[in-house]
């Protein structure tokens, strides 16, 4: 049997669900050491970009006084996705390290978090 592709209207369906509300809704900021730092509601934020896009991207502006911050300030090192925002990050649905992770965010500073998934061609 031999697989066919996922047509233009399931490709659609698939990056609806990445950026609804049931989808990969929560950013984990990932520090320095490797550990989460805080995590962010996407949808709440309304940060995912048009889901027709491919690729598709979240941002979001995370401020060093941000509730969302376990302890600031935080070197930040990358982003991961997560469907639940108690996942721990082996249960990441994407990550994305970052290639200069040396970007503070403190209490006086903020910093614009884009987190970008492809998804396969149609």
């Amino acid at each position: 049997m031999t697989a066919s592709p996922i047509q233009p209207t399931g490709n659609e369906n698939l990056r609806e669900y990445i950026s609804g509300p049931n989808g990969w809704r929560f950013l984990a900021v990932i520090d320095d050491t490797g550990d989460i730092a805080g995590v962010y509601d996407l949808f709440t934020r309304d940060a995912w970009g048009p889901p027709a896009g491919n690729p598709i991207t979240a941002a979001v502006t995370v401020r060093g006084t941000d509730d969302e911050l376990d302890d600031p300030p935080v070197t930040v090192a990358g982003t991961a996705l997560l469907a639940n925002e108690d996942d721990p990050l082996a249960d990441a649905v994407h990550a994305q390290p970052f290639a200069d992770p040396d970007v503070v965010v403190d209490g006086s500073g903020e910093l614009v978090l884009q987190h970008t998934v492809e998804l396969p061609d149609t």
